[in-house]
């Protein structure tokens, strides 16, 4: 029966080729030294990360907050439908608002949606303010119909 060489020779002599290739003069950091300085960098990268992360995310939350504050003190007021001269939203400061002069209902801002509830009724829709305030542009999140208002 013949015999298969063994593999494990081959093996020792590529590692033994590698000790001396990584403990030779000018590379006297060991593989396992080397390891633990990439890990050190590593954790100290991520800690000064995890320290940062809160103050950016506050202050795009700060931001957000001002511009729908800003949002909330714009819409105040009568908003007149640019096709149709009928079609009109008051709101107040107290969160109400009258449709068409006539229906009474609420309304809130959120994340740059407008929810208007009247009569057992929500409709949302996702609304955008002109630069100047005088033009808001409704967008019916259901149907996707969309409506430019010109405050009064």
């Amino acid at each position: 029966m013949k015999k298969t060489p063994s593999v494990e020779p081959f093996i020792m002599s590529k590692i033994g080729h590698a000790k001396r290739y990584l403990f030779k003069e000018g590379n006297d950091i060991p593989p396992l030294r080397a390891k633990e300085m990439g890990n050190k960098k590593f954790y100290i990268t991520l800690g000064i990360i995890l320290l940062l992360l809160p103050v950016v995310i506050s202050g795009c939350t700060q931001q957000n907050t001002d511009q729908q504050k800003k949002d909330e003190r714009t819409i105040i007021g009568t908003w007149q439908d640019q096709d149709t001269s009928y079609r009109t939203y008051t709101f107040y400061e107290n969160g109400t608002c009258i449709i068409n002069a006539k229906i009474r209902g609420t309304y809130n801002l959120t994340n740059k949606s407008l929810i208007i509830s009247f009569a057992g009724d929500k409709n949302t829709f996702e609304y955008w303010l002109s630069g100047d305030g005088k033009t808001i542009q409704l967008t019916n999140t259901v149907d996707g119909y969309i409506r430019m208002y010109r405050k009064q």
